[in-house]
């Protein structure tokens, strides 16, 4: 899926982890917070500051539009504006 940087943003990272110390020597990584259903902050795309990130330059009439898309999943079947 071909994203804007700042729709990518917005979506899950799979590799990125939010983690915090408990009481004990141990810690703890999560990726959502239990009942919110919703990715931690941290744990959001980079888009371009992420080694993965593929940036594709598009047409859009007379001018060019950058989009991405994460190289994790593979390359996306081609799309236009």
């Amino acid at each position: 899926m071909l994203l804007s940087e700042k729709d990518a943003k917005t979506k899950w990272c799979p590799m990125a982890r939010s983690g915090f110390r408990r009481h004990t020597d141990t810690s703890l990584t999560i990726n959502r917070k239990i009942g919110s259903g919703k990715p931690d902050p941290d744990c959001l795309c980079l888009a371009s500051d992420c080694m993965m990130w593929r940036a594709v330059n598009l047409m859009k009439e007379f001018e060019t539009v950058q989009m991405g898309y994460c190289g994790l999943a593979g390359k996306p079947e081609e799309q236009t504006m």
